[in-house]
């Protein structure tokens, strides 16, 4: 943890937000991924509304990289992205729709 700790502070986000960070790591959407984990199942979750979470928040983070923003202005916003992904895969793969192509069938 040290090691992050000097990658990441001060350079490119507060010590503080670094201990927010360390004592309370994926806490906004964890439960969920968790729950969706633990069910095995994505049923009832919206593949369309994750996808528009995504787009929101990949938009928000690139708009504040490519205008040079520091971290902590845009790093929360990753980390929601990166458990969206997270949710929108766990649907996905849930729901027999990560093979990449039609699921064989038994010949007749």
């Amino acid at each position: 943890m040290e090691a992050l700790r000097a990658l990441l502070v001060p350079a490119l986000l507060p010590e503080i937000c670094f201990e927010a960070m360390r004592e309370r790591p994926l806490h906004v959407k964890l439960p969920q991924l968790l729950k969706i984990y633990g069910a095995r199942s994505g049923a009832g979750l919206s593949l369309g509304a994750v996808g528009l979470e995504l787009l929101a928040l990949g938009g928000s983070v690139a708009y504040s990289v490519g205008h040079g923003f520091p971290f902590s202005a845009w790093g929360e916003a990753l980390f929601l992205l990166l458990q969206t992904l997270a949710i929108g895969f766990l649907i996905l793969h849930y729901g027999g729709r990560t093979a990449g192509g039609e699921r064989p069938t038994s010949a007749p």
